[in-house]
């Protein structure tokens, strides 16, 4: 089952914005004094949005659809990788191969 552009880029908007809260809380508990130990990185939000992107492409939707999504999370993953306090080598190891390997089963002509 798949949503139509307009509740997916709803989705998509508050996923970004609670895994911008996610991630700045982390940071701040990171960086008080005795702060908790880092969460597993599959709890993370941005994991959940790297994969929602992926099943996007990987489920050949009209590029109208992947233009606007794309948008709307693009500013969030640039926001995090541009804040190297907030993410791990390991999450943007995963996050690439995840795009890069959908990019590669995808026909673009």
């Amino acid at each position: 089952m798949s949503l139509s552009l307009k509740p997916l880029v709803g989705f998509l908007t508050e996923l970004c914005e609670f895994s911008h809260h996610q991630l700045t809380s982390y940071a701040r508990q990171m960086m008080s004094v005795g702060g908790p130990q880092a969460p597993a990185h599959t709890s993370l939000l941005l994991y959940r949005l790297g994969d929602i992107m992926a099943h996007c492409i990987a489920t050949e939707r009209p590029q109208l659809h992947l233009m606007r999504v794309w948008s709307v999370a693009a500013s969030h993953f640039v926001e995090v990788f541009a804040s190297a306090f907030l993410l791990s080598a390991t999450l943007f190891s995963y996050i690439t191969l995840q795009v890069l390997s959908v990019w590669r089963s995808t026909n673009w002509n």
